[in-house]
């Protein structure tokens, strides 16, 4: 029997790094890509050669810049999206076996190529590759390793999802905070785009009827299966939407309700056709663990290119910005990755665990209904930048598990001010060289403020760093104000005056992430 390890490499069309939950996005739950980065590894700087499909996947099927690559063949089984030309000469070659999609292929009762001729599959895109994929690991010669490419279709535009996730993703998403980017300090292609959330969609992105009609009806787009869509006008006057499936008819009162509309349809269309990825990423690794193939097997995720979800206002990918090129990578090979500390989710349990003991120890308490114990707007990339400036040995980070309701911020942060001064404590006592820094957003900043009171306590910590702090205008407990920095965003209502009203700036602090790690590091003089 061969010992050398099987490969799975599952490539995804335009997904968006932040729709992954353990990115720390917090937009949506993928628990099954999430195990790949738990048990094994996580991939926060991965980029792409250029952000548009075919020029993309040669660059990954061969390992070489676009102007030098051609096609070139590999070994063993490819199933999925191709998309590396049209017509026989196009065809996979060098496999085992293959079944691809023609061109992008259809959501559904999809049409393959393979082989012996063209066959179409009844039922839903995604699960088909998937059973494709499966039925061929079935049927391998298991005395070989081998290496299966499972390319799924989604989530390409236009989105389709399955029908049981229909029901997801309903409440109103977050809007980016560069959404109505004027443009004004940019090259004249960020504006002339035909990428515009709030222009470009079609009837058939948004799932709605498109009308009998020429150009009153939309302007037409050319769409690369040949059909006839249009796009959404933009006079919401006149307007007059309907659902495709339930009949609702939508109307608008203003110009930024029909935007703020047709992205909330693009994010939750996009949403559901992704959780059908993850649904079945799950069944592969199922598969994986009922047949004793996961020792042996690794298991890669990663996505063509990036894609826009409203940032700039834009959707699609192809500009070389730092969104379009970042490609997402995660994956798990459980006998040989060694697992520290799992980074970037939304629970950290670096003390409770009692890992072994790191130059800084970072105990954060989350903010407002946040998921997990560090929840995913502030800590997770404070932590990210740490990791990079220390090493993943060089910090510990401890979750502050406390209600975190709206209850505890209309109190000055309810009672997570004993867990985190219980939490500092352990600490200290575990690691007694460690430089510990307490840490929060928002309410999360409030139990700062009460667990540091003890002056006991303060003494323990070399530091506070805080995001979005309602209490901005306090000293932070018994804590000295030159072992404390607070980062406040412009415009934040909550932590420029203490009233309590969420805006789009109470939720941007990611973007501090560098300069807190830095504040960090220099409080701790680590």
């Amino acid at each position: 029997m061969d010992s050398r390890p099987n490969i799975i490499f599952v490539l995804v069309d335009d997904h968006a790094s932040k729709a992954i939950s353990c990115y720390g996005a917090g937009i949506n739950h993928t628990p099954n890509i999430d195990r790949l980065a738990i048990e094994g590894m996580l991939f926060k700087h991965c980029y792409v050669t250029n952000s548009i499909c075919t020029p993309s996947r040669a660059t990954i099927l061969t390992g070489t810049h676009n102007h030098v690559n051609g096609v070139m063949t590999l070994d063993d089984t490819m199933v999925g999206k191709w998309h590396l030309g049209e017509g026989s000469a196009h065809e996979p070659s060098g496999f085992d076996y293959w079944s691809v999609l023609p061109g992008q292929g259809d959501y559904w009762d999809p049409e393959f190529i393979e082989p012996d001729g063209h066959k179409l599959n009844r039922g839903y895109v995604t699960d088909i590759i998937t059973d494709k994929s499966l039925a061929w690991i079935e049927r391998r010669d298991k005395r070989r390793p081998f290496f299966l490419m499972c390319h799924h279709k989604a989530p390409h535009r236009s989105w389709e999802c399955d029908d049981k996730h229909k029901h997801l993703y309903s409440d109103p998403i977050r809007v980016p905070a560069t959404y109505n980017d004027d443009y004004k300090n940019r090259a004249k292609a960020a504006s002339v785009a035909k990428m515009r959330v709030a222009e470009d969609l079609t009837y058939q992105d948004l799932g709605l009827v498109q009308p009998d009609g020429g150009e009153s009806v939309g302007t037409r787009v050319a769409q690369e299966s040949g059909s006839s869509q249009r796009k959404i006008p933009t006079d919401y006057k006149r307007l007059k939407l309907i659902d495709k499936d339930t009949g609702e008819i939508f109307r608008f009162e203003s110009e930024t309700a029909l935007s703020t509309f047709k992205f909330q349809r693009y994010m939750q269309r996009y949403l559901r056709t992704i959780q059908s990825i993850d649904d079945n990423v799950g069944r592969i690794l199922q598969y994986l663990d009922e047949k004793a193939l996961a020792e042996n097997t690794i298991v890669i995720y990663s996505s063509d290119q990036g894609f826009f979800l409203g940032e700039h206002g834009w959707f699609d990918k192809q500009f070389m910005f730092f969104i379009s090129l970042l490609t997402l990578s995660t994956g798990a090979w459980a006998a040989a990755i060694c697992k520290l500390q799992t980074p970037g989710f939304d629970t950290e349990n670096g003390v409770i665990d009692e890992n072994c003991c790191a130059a800084m120890t970072v105990i954060f308490a989350r903010g407002t209904i946040e998921l997990g114990n560090v929840g995913t707007f502030a800590g997770p990339p404070f932590f990210s930048e740490l990791r990079s400036q220390l090493g993943s040995t060089g910090v510990l980070v401890q979750g502050v598990d406390y209600p975190a309701s709206v209850i505890g911020l209309l109190s000055d942060g309810g009672d997570g001010g004993p867990t985190m001064k219980s939490l500092i404590q352990q600490a200290r006592s575990q690691c007694p060289d460690t430089k510990i820094i307490a840490s929060g957003y928002s309410q999360g900043a409030e139990v700062v403020h009460n667990a540091l009171s003890d002056s006991s306590i303060a003494s323990l910590v070399s530091g506070a760093i805080l995001f979005g702090d309602p209490d901005t205008k306090k000293s932070v407990g018994a804590l000295p104000d030159d072992r404390v920095q607070r980062f406040c965003v412009h415009g934040d209502i909550i932590c420029e005056t203490g009233i309590l009203i969420v805006d789009a700036s109470h939720l941007s602090y990611f973007f501090y992430a560098k300069q807190a790690a830095a504040a960090a590091i220099d409080l701790s003089g680590v």
